[in-house]
């Protein structure tokens, strides 16, 4: 939601170049997705603000009719939203900036719509009100928004999965330019900061945060370098959308959440010794076994993280472990946020524990996540989803993800974006056909282990894998990739055929381990160059693999998908973006 108290209808028409207020958005993500929204309300801010001592010497002071200072041209107008989460158009003068508190709770879109109405209709009474009383409407101003502030952080129930971050805009403007989004916790101190292009036409962006985004804190919206833009805006939110968490689990496993107290030790760490504290029966056995079989394994924990680290040391086992969430937060939350950190679907994940109430507590919240009491731990590795097929890369797995923690950790404190953090690191892929058996396992596994990074999302039983790449008419190739970190193993399966006019590609699936680092870039630049011939992806839409569709449209790919079926398309001469990131071998 926007303040709309200060627009001004002169100023808008002389200077706006977005007239249009009929403009619709054309991406992936419409209202009929979003469940949930936060109630946040956003006001004109300035960067360098220090108001009011800074009117008196500040060469960017406009007076505004409150006598603060205008920091977008014409305030922000308010249009028809039909079918729309928002449609304001602003447009930032220098130093300007958009924010707004963070509160906790969340409404539907219905609440939040009947919400934004009854708050227009009170800031055009209070826009009446200030201009019959011109002398005060500076105090009556600072006064309103601290009443609105409070209103809006006590409305909608308490919910920590209403922190995706959706951003969708229309920008007429010819130069492209990076809008930042940065979030600051309650003492504004900047706690999470990126940036994304915005360019002519339609702007998505879905940022999907691995941490609660802070109750009390603020978020923050303006244009890289000071620039002036105008923007159409239809959403700015913390949002919940309807697959955000899956009702249903997987039908296999890809991470377990151990437990501690009485789960993986006899005993409760703060009511015993430390060095006391031994493994229960068949523990070691189970967690190697899963180890082996590639299952992740992270702990979740209601305990002092300072206290069980030691311990998990002495017993063993701490390596055996990716993650480790000892804190007191729901353990629905530490999943929750264990699935972004991963880079895990949260269907895929089961929770051990022995406390009847913590596994009904993730059970309510999160009813795709398997949860398993600590007895009879043996009896876990028959079950059907954690069967899992033994390769040499999945024996490897927990090492490539401790990597990655590694890359995620120099990441945080690289002070470049990400295309120079990628060049940093020194990503190589090297693409070669398929030639042994390590390496049709390993395909095989990826298109059944792989969703959203899946093009035909069809699960081949070996039989009919071995028939499709028996086929003399088409090409299979592998891709390994490997950084300055370490070795990624085998990232990608990729299956096509090359006609006289096109390559079709109707198998490709590619490990979420390197989504976001341009890996399909470089391997579509790759045979875009070496066949000299348009590409061609046809597969099965799924409610999965949209991530997909998004990363190659974001290459250069054009999308004529309908509903069902997956149709992406690089013309001839067509260039793909950030294709040089990625260093390729063939």
């Amino acid at each position: 939601m926007f303040q709309n108290v200060w627009f001004n209808k002169k100023k808008y028409l002389s200077c706006t170049t977005c007239h249009n207020s009929l403009i619709k958005p054309s991406g992936l993500i419409t209202v009929d997705k979003i469940k949930y929204v936060r109630p946040i309300f956003y006001d004109e801010h300035c960067l360098e603000c220090s108001a009011p001592a800074c009117y008196m010497s500040c060469p960017h002071y406009v007076r505004r009719n409150d006598e603060a200072c205008v920091r977008f041209d014409y305030g922000i107008k308010h249009n028809r939203h039909n079918d729309l989460l928002w449609n304001v158009n602003l447009k930032f003068r220098e130093w300007g900036k958009l924010e707004a508190r963070i509160n906790k709770g969340s409404l539907s879109i219905k609440e939040a719509y009947r919400l934004d109405r009854g708050d227009k209709l009170i800031a055009n009474c209070f826009k009446l009100f200030c201009s019959a009383f011109q002398p005060k409407t500076y105090s009556y101003n600072k006064k309103y928004d601290g009443i609105r502030r409070k209103k809006y952080a006590s409305i909608g129930s308490a919910s920590a999965y209403v922190n995706d971050f959706l951003f969708q805009c229309y920008y007429g403007g010819q130069k492209q330019f990076n809008l930042i989004f940065e979030i600051a916790d309650s003492s504004n101190v900047s706690i999470f900061k990126t940036s994304f292009n915005i360019k002519q036409g339609f702007n998505e962006e879905l940022i999907k945060l691995e941490f609660a985004a802070p109750e009390g804190g603020l978020v923050r919206l303006f244009p890289e370098n000071n620039i002036t833009a105008e923007l159409q805006i239809f959403a700015a939110d913390f949002v919940q959308l309807y697959d955000a968490i899956p009702q249903k689990p997987s039908e296999k496993l890809k991470c377990v959440a151990w437990d501690l107290d009485n789960t993986v030790w006899e005993g409760i760490l703060i009511e015993s010794d430390p060095d006391s504290l031994s493994l229960r029966e068949n523990v070691i056995d189970v967690i190697k076994e899963f180890d082996r079989r590639g299952i992740i394994q992270i702990v979740v924990s209601k305990n002092d993280r300072e206290a069980v680290l030691p311990v998990l040391e002495r017993l063993g086992i701490k390596d055996y472990f990716v993650y480790v969430f000892a804190n007191w937060s729901p353990k629905s939350s530490n999943l929750f946020y264990a699935a972004r950190m991963l880079n895990i679907n949260i269907d895929t994940f089961a929770l051990i524990d022995d406390s009847r109430f913590e596994r009904e507590e993730v059970s309510s919240q999160l009813p795709c996540v398997r949860t398993y009491a600590e007895d009879n731990l043996a009896d876990l590795l028959s079950l059907p989803e954690l069967s899992l097929p033994i390769t040499e890369e999945s024996a490897h797995r927990r090492l490539s993800y401790i990597q990655e923690m590694s890359r995620k950790q120099v990441k945080d404190e690289f002070m470049g974006d990400n295309v120079e953090f990628i060049r940093n690191c020194g990503l190589q892929i090297n693409i070669s056909h398929i030639e042994n058996q390590t390496q049709f396992e390993r395909s095989l596994e990826l298109i059944k282990r792989t969703n959203q990074l899946n093009l035909s999302a069809h699960r081949y039983t070996e039989d009919e894998f071995k028939t499709l790449l028996a086929d003399d008419d088409a090409e299979a190739f592998v891709v390994y990739a490997k950084d300055k970190f370490g070795d990624y193993g085998q990232v990608a399966f990729l299956y096509l055929r090359n006609s006289a006019d096109k390559l079709l590609i109707t198998e490709f699936a590619m490990s979420c381990r390197v989504a976001a680092k341009y890996v399909e870039n470089a391997l579509f630049a790759f045979l875009h160059e070496k066949y000299g011939k348009p590409i061609e992806l046809a597969g099965v839409k799924t409610d999965r693999n949209g991530v997909l569709i998004s990363s190659i449209t974001k290459a250069g790919f054009i999308d004529k998908s309908n509903d069902k079926k997956i149709r992406l398309v690089l013309e001839e001469n067509a260039d793909i973006a950030n294709s040089d990131i990625v260093k390729v071998e063939f």
